[in-house]
């Protein structure tokens, strides 16, 4: 066994292969899980925080703001508007917060009422900023609930001569997108594990032949060098590559002496 492995480390086109392989099988999951998962992930949350500020960018246009947010604010034209947004956007639920984070509005009617004191909102949203999250499905939301669908929860502000009136939530379900992003992946990772496969595959045939060669061509040596009868081998030019021993017994002439020089 000890041999086998010294003669396959010793084949260089085989030890190269190997390492070529290995190289793949440990380095492109990686990239797929390090960058490329990470990185279309990204894309998909990115997409829908596009929407989102289009969206709240609409439902804005609907709401009589006079610089507060109350329940008044919000029209029977735009929860019209607000549900006709659900269905072609994907959404799960779309959520009004005043700016003491009270929930004003919901297209879930039990949300309405609750009050979202997390840092995120007092903090980063009360900024002006957008903030996102992607939750998994059956894991908790960012205000604590247990989402049933892979979901993106974004934050648009509501803001209104720089002033922070309250802000919108959009529940977009991903489920599908995440599905597909997931199914790619584990294709890419099936199909790479193919390939591994079949390189370790060709990896192993050409060892077996390069194995039997060696060992015909060992067996061959020693024929030849225990031949009772004189061998002498030249090349195509007739310049002597290797005699056995026989030759320099039954000659006299060194090894050495004869070896190189051209025949006549």
């Amino acid at each position: 066994m000890r041999n086998n492995i010294s003669r396959f480390l010793q084949t260089r086109i085989l030890r190269n292969l190997l390492l070529s392989t290995i190289i793949i099988l440990i380095t492109f999951p990686l990239i797929n899980y390090v960058i490329i998962y990470p990185q279309f992930s990204r894309l998909i949350i990115e997409e829908r925080e596009h929407d989102a500020l289009y969206l709240a960018t609409n439902i804005s246009q609907e709401l009589a703001l006079s610089g507060q947010l109350t329940p008044e604010t919000i029209t029977n034209q735009t929860e019209q508007k607000i549900a006709s947004y659900i269905e072609i956007f994907q959404l799960n639920k779309i959520k009004i917060f005043d700016s003491a984070g009270l929930t004003l509005y919901s297209t879930a009617a039990e949300d309405i009422g609750n009050v979202n004191e997390n840092p995120y909102f007092h903090e980063v949203v009360a900024a002006g900023e957008q903030y996102s999250k992607v939750v998994a499905k059956d894991s908790v939301s960012l205000e604590g609930e247990i989402v049933t669908e892979d979901v993106v929860e974004i934050y648009v502000p509501i803001m209104e001569n720089g002033r922070f009136l309250g802000a919108y939530e959009f529940y977009y379900n991903i489920t599908d997108l995440q599905a597909r992003l997931d199914t790619v992946s584990r294709n890419a990772l099936l199909l790479l594990m193919g390939v591994g496969s079949g390189l370790l595959g060709i990896i192993g045939f050409m060892s077996v032949k390069i194995f039997r060669t060696e060992e015909y061509l060992r067996q061959m040596s020693q024929a030849v060098k225990q031949n009772p009868h004189t061998i002498m081998i030249t090349d195509t030019n007739f310049v002597v590559t290797y005699v056995n021993p026989c030759f320099s017994e039954m000659t006299g002439a060194p090894k050495a002496s004869v070896l190189k020089t051209q025949l006549q």
